[in-house]
């Protein structure tokens, strides 16, 4: 595919004689929401941590935007392109909401952070441009009302928010969300939902991994399913619902 952000080939990765994930392949278009699904313990976790470079791959290749990645580190990954949160809420409480927004935008950032002892024309240019950056994910992230408040006193949902909003703010190509609704109710389930489509209205890509299959349902274009680390099917929502492969192995179990 020509718009292909990321592609994955026969991706493995093994934790001593554990083979975690086993020849794994799948690709991502911009503006794509392709949903990670299987059982507890199928290997999604651990594709993520490879794709984001938490742990090297075993064998196989990681293509963002072409490029191989799989050598590089998570920072590097970053500045390419490839953002990601985390299953839990991993926040820094003493911050306010903006500051903490702000920190995601250290990636982008060209001019030698130094220069604000002194800062001249080219430093303030881009100091200005990281706050619009960070009033524009704050608002598309429906956290502008609280963005002075310390993220301490945020809901647990609101904190879950705050991460894609920290995650986006690096301008990713590409964002991997790791269980987002989880701990979430229905309204903020709804609320998530409409989120991750104002991130693919952006053209920016995004893989989502989640247990709750109405929502995995309603979102995404296409599917991956993985089961004891291996693909076991692709397709669109109505694909993977029908396939009795599937159904044996996870949604059968869920239902």
């Amino acid at each position: 595919m020509a718009d292909t952000i990321l592609r994955v080939e026969t991706l493995s990765k093994s934790f001593g004689g554990v083979r975690a994930v086993r020849d794994l392949s799948f690709a991502v278009s911009a503006g794509e929401i392709l949903g990670l699904i299987g059982p507890n313990g199928s290997g999604k976790s651990t594709t993520v941590n490879v794709l984001s470079g938490v742990f090297p791959p075993t064998a196989g290749s990681i293509l963002l935007g072409g490029e191989a990645i799989e050598a590089l580190p998570e920072a590097r990954r970053v500045a390419m392109g490839l953002s990601r949160t985390f299953q839990t809420a991993r926040v820094f409480p003493e911050f306010t909401v903006r500051q903490h927004v702000a920190m995601g935008c250290h990636t982008i950032r060209e001019i030698n952070p130094f220069a604000s002892i002194l800062p001249f024309g080219a430093w303030r240019r881009e100091q200005a441009d990281i706050n619009r950056q960070v009033d524009d994910v704050l608002h598309l992230c429906a956290l502008h009302k609280v963005a002075e408040r310390a993220v301490a006193s945020l809901s647990s949902g609101q904190q879950r928010f705050l991460m894609i909003a920290t995650a986006l703010a690096a301008r990713p190509r590409i964002l991997l969300v790791d269980e987002p609704a989880a701990g979430l109710v229905e309204h903020e389930r709804q609320e998530l939902a409409e989120l991750i489509r104002g991130i693919r209205q952006r053209g920016i890509a995004v893989v989502i991994i989640e247990h709750h299959m109405a929502l995995i349902m309603a979102l995404c274009d296409r599917i991956v399913v993985l089961n004891f680390g291996a693909k076991i099917a692709e397709g669109s929502p109505a694909e993977i619902r029908a396939n009795p492969a599937v159904i044996d192995a996870y949604l059968g179990e869920a239902a």
